[in-house]
C-alpha cells in the first residue's frame, strides 16, 4: 500500500518537477490575533516579516517558509518573540503572462519565546524567560504580478497561521511559565518574488 502511494504521488508531481522553476520570496505585513482568547486578549496586532523559497512546475509546487513575528504583548512587562518554520504544498493559477493566483497550506513548527521583567516590590526587579515549540499549520492564498522583465513579481496574500502550544508551566516561575494556547491569527501580506 505504501508503494503505490508513492508512485502514485511521483505520478502526480512527475510534470510539476519536470519543468521546476525556483522562486524567493521576501515580504511582510500585519498580524491580527483573532482566536482564543488567552492568546488574543494578551497579544496585540503586531508585524511579521518572512522569507520563503519554493520551486515547482506551473500548476503544483512546494515551499519552505521561515516568518519571525516580535508580537506586542498587552503588558509592558512581557515580551514576545514568534519563529514559524514550515513547509508548504503550493498551487498556482495564471491568469494572464503577468497574473497568477495562489493557494497554499504548510505545517511545520511554531517556536515562542517569552521575556518577564516585572517590579517585585521590595524584593526588586523579577526578571525570566521561557519557551516552547507548538505545532504550526498554515493556510493562504493571494495574488502575484510580474513587473519589468518577467522574472520579478510583486503579490499581496492573506493567511491564516495557527499556532498550537500545550506548555502547562508553574503559576509563581517566571523561567517556567504557562504557554498553553491555540492562536489563530488573521496575517496581511504583500511581498517581493524572484524567480530564478
Amino acid at each position: 500500500m505504501k508503494h503505490t502511494l508513492l508512485v502514485v504521488g511521483l505520478a502526480v508531481l512527475a510534470p510539476s518537477v519536470a519543468r521546476a522553476e525556483t522562486y524567493v520570496e521576501l515580504g511582510g505585513g500585519l498580524t491580527l490575533p483573532v482566536s482564543d482568547d488567552d492568546y488574543s486578549d494578551f497579544v496585540d496586532p503586531s508585524v511579521a516579516l518572512a522569507a520563503r523559497i519554493g520551486g515547482g512546475g506551473p500548476t503544483i509546487g512546494g515551499m519552505a517558509s521561515v516568518e519571525w513575528s516580535p508580537l506586542a504583548a498587552d503588558s509592558d512587562d512581557v515580551s514576545l518573540n514568534r519563529l514559524r518554520l514550515l513547509g508548504h504544498l503550493v498551487l498556482h493559477h495564471r491568469l494572464s503572462p503577468k497574473a497568477e493566483i495562489v493557494g497554499r497550506i504548510g505545517a511545520g513548527i511554531d517556536y515562542i519565546h517569552s521575556h518577564v521583567e516585572i517590579d517585585g516590590g521590595i524584593l526588586g526587579r523579577i526578571e525570566g524567560s521561557d519557551s516552547d515549540v507548538g505545532l504550526a499549520l498554515e493556510f493562504g492564498g493571494g495574488a502575484w504580478f510580474g513587473i519589468g522583465s518577467g522574472s520579478t513579481q510583486i503579490g499581496v496574500e492573506l493567511a491564516l497561521p495557527i499556532g498550537i502550544h500545550n506548555k502547562d508551566g508553574k503559576p509563581l516561575d517566571v523561567d517556567d511559565q504557562k504557554i498553553d494556547y491555540t492562536a489563530i491569527d488573521v496575517q496581511i501580506l504583500g511581498g517581493v518574488r524572484l524567480r530564478l
